[in-house]
């Protein structure tokens, strides 16, 4: 808090040609950085991320490499402790082909989309969590412009604004408002003189009244129907929209949209499993911890009589540790 240099960390991916684009604090203290690097073989750069923990040690890196130039721009959190980030790939000096790609909490691949926008992109420098999916910040290719986009968690696209001032520009950072619309910051160029942009947003892309129509004052959440398999949006025209996410679209814990409803596998615990031979049975059970048990019984005992019988079980049904309480009696 006062400006004190706390400790800092020097890594790379194997001795090449780093560049770190962004970062963003994890749950527990920790960081994900991303950027690229150009190795000796390489032709381009790849794009490539790595986690750090609490204490700024390298817990694990990734790396995306294809014959082209790669790079990770932005990255964002999610609830989930998951987070998202903006990929560009394309050939040094063209343009990019633009993505995003979402990341489990381990940094487990949990999708990555491509976007055919029009006019075609240049990159994207940022991203953001806006409460219901991701805000995306860049620019178009030459002439450039401004480009700010709403995708949801599943990866569809609920829209997109291209500024239509007459000189170049970009949005370089982005951040969301309290009423759910979108901040945006970068720069326009006119004869070599650059200058500083803001641009604001409603909930649904739109920067005047005009071009929101019915949608004026609607909050994000008043479009929301509920259902991960569809991409909420608000039309000027016709109100809030819901159109059904592309089949095999990721959604909820590990599920895939299937005409439009999230359809997530059984993932339960269900087993039947033997704790204790012949002759035995079991009485009582209950929670211990967050996801164990304590069984109790009786087993037989070495004297024809039963002995007291308690055994701890994890979550699987694994026993942990088994105790008996055998006296000269029925127990």
């Amino acid at each position: 808090s006062g400006g004190k240099l706390l400790g800092e960390l020097q890594s790379s991916v194997g001795g090449g040609c780093d560049n770190l684009r962004d970062i963003a604090m994890t749950q527990d203290g920790g960081a994900v950085a991303v950027g690229d690097s150009l190795q000796g073989t390489n032709v381009g750069y790849d794009a490539w991320l790595f986690r750090l923990d609490a204490s700024g040690k390298k817990v694990w890196d990734k790396v995306i490499a294809t014959p082209a130039h790669d790079g990770f721009f932005g990255i964002a959190m999610a609830p989930d402790g998951g987070f998202a980030v903006t990929l560009g790939t394309g050939v040094e000096g063209g343009n990019y082909v633009p993505s995003l790609v979402r990341y489990g909490p381990n940094g487990d691949l949990l999708w990555q989309k491509a976007y055919d926008f029009d006019p075609a992109d240049d990159r994207l420098d940022a991203v953001t969590w806006s409460g219901s999916g991701w805000i995306l910040a860049g620019s178009t290719a030459a002439p450039r412009k401004c480009r700010i986009a709403a995708i949801d968690d599943a990866g569809g696209k609920a829209w997109e604004f291209v500024s239509n001032i007459s000189v170049p520009s970009a949005a370089n950072g982005v951040a969301i408002a309290s009423d759910g619309g979108t901040w945006a910051v970068g720069g326009s160029s006119a004869n070599d003189a650059g200058d500083v942009r803001l641009v604001r947003l409603d909930p649904w892309g739109n920067a005047t009244c005009v071009s929101s129509g019915s949608c004026a004052g609607k909050s994000a959440k008043a479009c929301d129907d509920g259902n991960a398999c569809t991409v909420d949006a608000c039309d000027k025209g016709k109100g809030c929209v819901s159109a059904a996410a592309a089949d095999g679209a990721v959604c909820g814990t590990g599920g895939t949209c299937t005409a439009g409803l999230c359809v997530i596998p059984c993932q339960g615990p269900g087993f039947d499993v033997l704790l204790a031979a012949s002759p035995s049975v079991g009485y009582r059970v209950a929670p211990i911890g967050a996801t164990d048990l304590v069984v109790a019984g009786e087993v037989a005992g070495k004297q024809a009589a039963w002995d007291a019988w308690v055994a701890r079980v994890d979550a699987k049904g694994k026993p942990v540790w088994t105790s008996f309480t055998g006296f000269n009696g029925q127990d």
